[in-house]
């Protein structure tokens, strides 16, 4: 991955983006995954079940809503398709 972020241009701004696809990997490639994405691109974007990723769970996030987080905080419930999303408020502002 470090790689291919490498062949961007000098001014692209890099976005990683992923929904529901880390599920699928063992905890162990969840969590390295992870540890790297904030060093490679300049935002993460995150669309996951609940528990699959290594932050607290927001309120109201069962019954197959999912998680969004931005840069690895928890921003929104969201329906796994895309068909509804709901920002949870902010936190220390």
């Amino acid at each position: 991955m470090s790689q291919l972020a490498a062949e961007a241009p000098r001014d692209a701004t890099l976005v990683i983006f992923h929904t529901a696809v880390l599920a699928y990997l063992p905890p162990e490639g969840r969590a390295a995954f992870a540890a790297i994405a904030p060093t490679i691109g300049q935002h993460w974007i995150s669309n996951e079940a609940p528990g699959v990723m290594p932050w607290p769970v927001p309120p109201a996030a069962e019954g197959g809503q999912f998680v969004m987080a931005i840069d690895g905080a928890p921003c929104a419930r969201t329906d796994p398709h895309g068909a509804r999303l709901d920002w949870l408020p902010r936190q220390g502002r």
